[in-house]
């Protein structure tokens, strides 16, 4: 693969210096759950899982007693200590006592409550559960054949619907998305919080492409039939994710990373490309959504740079004011104020309010990442909507200059 394996399998083992964790292979998890109120959701071949607010917990039994993992990491295992010792950390009836204190009362009253294990032990192996990998039986999908780029990294029903499986920074499977629509959904416990879909790794690797989703990356595979690229689709843009694409960004030891997000609306692809940027900018560069608009924080760096970028926002509000006037015999600043890009200072900060319109958010994107991005990423956009609009409009692509006809401009 692309990336090695970090941390996999993390083994669980009973510690002599920890007298608590020594009994874990007596303790009954689903008792141990249903004491501290969290919910079983359903039970599956070998495995149950419970759903406690956002959180989930995946519990299997061993032959050294019952084991659990979340759906985000499932090649991390837990055993009941680690489950009772972050409960207890969060409950207040006892705010005077201390951690060491509450776990002690705890364990000793393990019988007196029931929580204590009946029955055989299985002797399932530890460290290779993944209830994910089960999925093809439990929502009756198989591999689809689709050659080279995609072979194995595409699952099918039997009405046809695609599956995509998504996998962490381990290279360990988290689930599935489902097609639906032009959008994806999750099935069942799978997790794109932490977690990418992406294509077949060829042995040389030319271009990385990113996208909203698996559909669209096929689609523009279809209209560009690109050699030596690995597609993305990142679910949910977070830290976690994109620590994933740099991840591969890095071994591939490509020059760019093509970002070609799209959605519903022209702008919501543009919000997602300066998202992902503060993700790839990390502290340089904050975007947070306001009321009115966008409203951005970047270190300016270097001075000429910024000047660069400061005189294009200006040509910018100028060409506003002008294209105003050419309809109207007055000046109306207050309507034109509205749709400006306003820049200011904060600190060591610049602060960039961005009224919710597609041209000033695209112009504000083009003149940042070129300026600040440009080494690193590339912004390529279709003509229509999105990639499966483009390959129905304009079939199979025959040029040659893909980057210079798709790049973000204005």
């Amino acid at each position: 693969m692309i990336y090695a394996n970090i941390g996999i399998f993390c083994k669980y083992e009973n510690m002599n210096n920890n007298k608590w964790k020594t009994r874990d292979e007596l303790i009954d998890m689903h008792a141990l759950m249903q004491y501290f109120g969290v919910e079983g959701k359903h039970d599956g071949e070998g495995f149950s899982i419970y759903t406690s607010n956002r959180e989930q917990y995946v519990v299997f039994r061993t032959e050294k007693g019952y084991r659990y993992y979340r759906p985000s990491k499932p090649e991390i295992k837990y055993g009941a200590f680690d489950f009772i010792h972050e409960r207890l950390s969060r409950t207040e009836k006892t705010v005077n006592s201390s951690i060491w204190e509450k776990l002690e009362a705890f364990y000793d009253g393990l019988e007196d409550n029931g929580l204590l294990s009946k029955g055989p032990k299985e002797k399932c192996r530890e460290n290779m559960f993944n209830h994910f990998r089960g999925y093809g039986e439990r929502f009756s999908i198989q591999v689809k054949e689709e050659g080279e780029t995609f072979g194995g990294r595409i699952y099918e029903d039997a009405n046809g619907t695609r599956y995509f499986p998504l996998y962490n920074l381990t290279n360990t499977l988290t689930g599935y998305w489902k097609e639906e629509k032009d959008g994806t959904v999750l099935i069942g416990e799978s997790n794109a919080t932490d977690s990418i879909w992406f294509s077949n790794v060829p042995q040389t690797i030319d271009n990385l492409m990113v996208f909203s989703n698996p559909m669209e990356a096929i689609e523009f595979h279809r209209r560009f039939q690109l050699k030596n690229v690995v597609y993305i689709s990142l679910g949910k843009i977070n830290y976690s994710t994109s620590r994933i694409m740099m991840e591969l960004h890095k071994k591939s030891k490509v020059s760019k990373v093509g970002l070609s997000f799209t959605g519903s609306t022209k702008i919501a692809g543009y919000v997602d490309d300066l998202m992902m940027l503060s993700f790839l900018n990390d502290t340089k560069f904050l975007v947070r959504t306001e009321d009115n608009g966008l409203r951005v924080q970047f270190d300016p760096e270097k001075e000429q740079v910024f000047a660069k970028l400061f005189k294009e926002i200006k040509k910018y509000n100028d060409s506003l004011m002008k294209g105003y006037m050419a309809y109207n015999a007055l000046l109306d600043q207050m309507t034109v104020n509205k749709k400006k890009i306003v820049i200011g200072r904060h600190k060591d900060m610049m602060v960039v309010k961005i009224p919710f319109d597609v041209v000033a958010i695209r112009y504000f994107l083009w003149s940042y990442y070129r300026n600040y991005m440009g080494k690193v990423v590339e912004i390529l956009k279709p003509k229509t909507n999105n990639w499966k609009n483009e390959f129905k409009t304009y079939g199979a692509y025959e040029g040659k200059q893909l980057k210079e006809e798709h790049r973000i401009a204005v």
